[in-house]
């Protein structure tokens, strides 16, 4: 999943916010507030702020706050050099009360979001965990708004965590095994997407460049790779390569129809897909033909769905 930035001075001009990056947060999925010692002192930031927060109430955006070198009791009780600049707003804004009031009120509401305090140590290392809890946070929502796989797709998302068992340090490679039509290539799709955030990917045009990028980068890299509807051994063999290209933890996950293709190279792990029952089957079905998600209440497709049932 690619994640566009936006910095909050790319869109500013004049001496207030432009309305451009207003709309632009509008349509973010996440906002991360940087407080920092001169914070409350720009009326772009507070404006900004205000706009972020009723993004957040309106549209559920996700907001983290990062208290950089700050006291967040200092931005809840509007103390030190934010009790100076705010101070400095109602000299100045005299006419507008309202609009300092509203600064102060999204001040005391964005403290007590969750966070990440930081006084010392090395930024790199901050900026390593926001990094990572903002990958965890969007793909959730992705997942959950994206992919709303039917319970029995999770069952079997489950089984494959079992099976690679990320967090161990060694190279895994895992088989998805069946039919055609079973559900392989979905599983393997809800499996990326789960534990995709946890590592690296890299898209490569041209089978040269590919290889060189494997020898050259992946053994640095705690990677996933996915290879569906494999056919052929020697797609493997041009595809993955040797084992040792990989660095530690990575794992690779190979969907095919043909056992022999798991059994003639170095497959460590195979999960046989399960052939679902008829119940989960039209379950599966409604999701995708149906908005509701279940099959409509009609006497028409009862009788369909019973026909079925005596064909299964």
């Amino acid at each position: 999943m690619e994640i566009e930035t936006l910095m909050d001075n790319d869109l500013r001009t004049g001496d207030e916010t432009s309305p451009m990056f207003l709309k632009e947060i509008e349509k973010s999925k996440i906002s991360i507030i940087i407080f920092s010692d001169n914070y409350a002192s720009s009326p772009w930031c507070l404006d900004e702020l205000v706009r972020i927060l009723e993004c957040k109430r309106t549209q559920q955006q996700i907001v983290l706050p990062i208290f950089y070198k700050v006291d967040p009791s200092d931005v809840r009780k509007q103390t030190g050099t934010f009790g100076e600049a705010l101070f400095n707003h109602e000299r100045k804004f005299n006419d507008d009360t309202e609009k300092v009031l509203r600064w102060r009120a999204a001040l005391r509401e964005a403290v007590v979001l969750p966070g990440y305090l930081f006084d010392h140590g090395h930024v790199s290392q901050l900026i390593h965990r926001v990094s990572e809890h903002i990958s965890q946070l969007l793909n959730r929502n992705y997942l959950k708004y994206e992919f709303n796989y039917p319970i029995e797709i999770e069952c079997r998302v489950q089984d494959m965590h079992d099976l690679l068992g990320i967090g161990d340090p060694d190279v895994r490679m895992v088989g998805i095994l069946g039919d055609g039509g079973m559900g392989k290539t979905t599983i393997a799709k809800a499996v990326y997407n789960s534990v995709a955030h946890k590592r690296h990917k890299i898209g490569v045009n041209s089978i040269v460049g590919r290889i060189q990028v494997m020898k050259n980068m992946m053994r640095r890299k705690r990677v996933l790779v996915v290879l569906d509807d494999v056919s052929r051994k020697n797609q493997l063999e041009k595809l993955v390569g040797e084992f040792n290209w990989f660095a530690s933890g990575s794992r690779i996950i190979v969907t095919t129809r043909f056992e022999h293709v798991l059994d003639n190279y170095r497959v460590d792990l195979a999960y046989k897909v399960k052939k679902l029952e008829f119940d989960e089957a039209l379950e599966v079905f409604s999701s995708n033909a149906f908005p509701s998600s279940r099959l409509p209440d009609d006497p028409d497709y009862e009788k369909l769905a019973t026909r079925l049932e005596d064909v299964h």
